[in-house]
């Protein structure tokens, strides 16, 4: 019987296989392992893109920096927008072939049928989740494509800029936080097909 894993919310972990539990029927351990098989090697691959799209999305935000020089705030608000269509399109490719490739496990067992659901349910609301950190990001190129340094005159608006800011980090962080909350729904699933599989770590 083999164990599934957390796939870290489809962005980290791995697959770890582990020998047949004695006392499951053939069947439900045919069909166990053929969900899990799925559900791992989909965790690899998230690990991957999460990967490479975490390193994407650091390449488009990087070089800001002013190096003395006034801040293109323009240019800040330009990358905010390319980092959250990059998000967004990638993250959504990559969902949508998870959930269509785990919800082509044949399973008869309606049990497993249900974590199927269950599972797909997930990604798809983890695909919600990320479409609202996107728009938490636009939310932060809104804030620095309307600052007009020419105005930034006064300790008043300056600070009202910053809390501007302040404000528009704490609705990404949220969005963070949501996904974070998927990667707990998710470990709680697995070790509920875990016990129902009859895996042992």
């Amino acid at each position: 019987m083999q164990v599934l894993r957390s796939s870290k919310s489809l962005f980290s972990g791995s697959a770890v296989l582990l020998l047949l539990v004695a006392g499951c029927s053939p069947s439900k351990v045919a069909q166990c392992n053929d969900f899990v098989e799925v559900s791992n090697e989909l965790g690899v691959q998230g690990e991957t893109f999460g990967t490479e799209l975490e390193a994407e999305l650091q390449e488009k935000l990087s070089g800001q920096s002013s190096n003395g020089s006034p801040p293109d705030f323009v240019a800040i608000a330009t990358d905010l927008n390319t980092a959250a269509d990059t998000i967004e399109t990638k993250a959504s490719t990559f969902l949508e072939e998870s959930t269509t490739k785990l919800s082509a496990v044949e399973l008869q067992d309606e049990t497993l049928q249900g974590y199927q659901t269950s599972y797909v349910d997930l990604i798809n609301t983890m695909g919600t989740r990320i479409d609202t950190m996107a728009e938490a990001v636009r939310g932060m190129a809104d804030v620095f494509a309307e600052i007009d340094p020419s105005s930034l005159t006064s300790n008043a608006q300056v600070e009202q800029l910053q809390a501007s800011l302040e404000e528009a980090e704490a609705n990404i962080n949220a969005t963070v936080a949501e996904l974070d909350l998927s990667e707990t729904e998710e470990d709680a699933l697995i070790a509920e097909i875990n016990t129902y599989c009859g895996a042992e770590e």
